[in-house]
């Protein structure tokens, strides 16, 4: 299980590949590294400035009143505002106040879940903030994780967080908290043997991840996923590229919107078109037709 290999020369396939399925002995050869010694600080600054640091991309931070504004970039927001402004000029003041809490209760939920979605964000990247054993020229050394690099061998022992994503090499009687990256609470009992092709990443026993904790035993593995092509850094960019895009739900919701705002506005053109052929005051007809578009939109 030992290679001469300590460089900055990496095959770039096998980062793609899926490593929990390789032999280790290939799996090490191909990532340039030595299970002794691991590799040489040449090799491990020079692969810095190839692949980057170990760390989560940093989204510049939105304040809070930003936030609680775009809240209300909303056409249906726009609509019910409106509906607002008419129904104080008509004095309906029951319906005003009545359409201002529906407005504000939707606005705040939204800056509560978005909110919310930003501190778990924050919480995923402070994870990375840690120190880790790794081994730099035959010797065991204690670096920030975000200076760790694919190839590196690293030494995790019980209460470790896990800096990045790798592939045991061997271990003694190692447990693993994942429900930073599953959501299950349970323990996982890891082994160094090689999973099939076909495994899901939950059932990857051979590999552990950026962000869970070593609950039991020790391990050494090599590092085979950093920063945001760790599973955790791709599932903080899927919560980042699903809160800017918005669900399914967000997008069915804003056509209803626009459906039901065009429904209500031909409708409105029609009571005020039959008034006026029959006769109707033109006033009282479009106070009829206003009133009619602000009991209408909000409900």
């Amino acid at each position: 299980m030992k290679t001469d290999l300590a460089s900055t020369e990496v095959d770039i396939s096998i980062i793609t590949k899926n490593p929990y399925c390789l032999p280790i002995d290939y799996l090490v050869e191909s990532l340039g590294t030595n299970v002794d010694t691991g590799l040489n600080h040449a090799a491990a600054a020079e692969r810095i400035k190839i692949f980057g640091r170990n760390q989560l991309e940093v989204q510049k931070a939105k304040s809070r009143w930003v936030i609680f504004l775009q809240q209300f970039l909303d056409p249906m927001v726009y609509i019910l505002l409106f509906a607002t402004g008419l129904a104080v000029i008509f004095e309906e003041w029951i319906e005003a106040v009545a359409i201002l809490v529906v407005i504000l209760i939707s606005t705040m939920i939204g800056y509560f879940m978005e909110a919310q979605a930003i501190k778990s964000m924050d919480a995923l990247r402070r994870l990375a903030l840690t120190k880790s054993r790794v081994i730099r020229e035959g010797e065991e050394q204690i670096i920030a994780s975000e200076g760790i690099v694919i190839g590196d061998i690293v030494h995790l022992k019980e209460g470790d967080v896990v800096p990045a994503d790798g592939r045991i090499i061997n271990h003694q009687n190692l447990g693993v908290k994942e429900d930073a990256l599953t959501g299950e609470s349970g323990q996982v009992e890891k082994t160094s043997e090689i999973n099939p092709v076909s495994t899901a990443l939950t059932d990857q026993t051979n590999m552990v991840f950026s962000g869970t904790i070593v609950s039991r035993g020790q391990a050494r593995v090599v590092i085979t996923g950093i920063g945001q092509n760790t599973e955790l850094g791709k599932i903080e960019k899927m919560s980042r590229e699903a809160a800017s895009e918005g669900t399914p739900l967000d997008k069915k919701l804003l056509r209803l919107n626009r459906m039901l705002i065009w429904v209500c506005g031909i409708l409105v053109l029609i009571v005020t078109g039959l008034g006026l052929l029959q006769g109707q005051d033109l006033w009282l007809t479009i106070e009829t037709s206003i009133a009619l578009a602000v009991a209408a939109i909000p409900e």
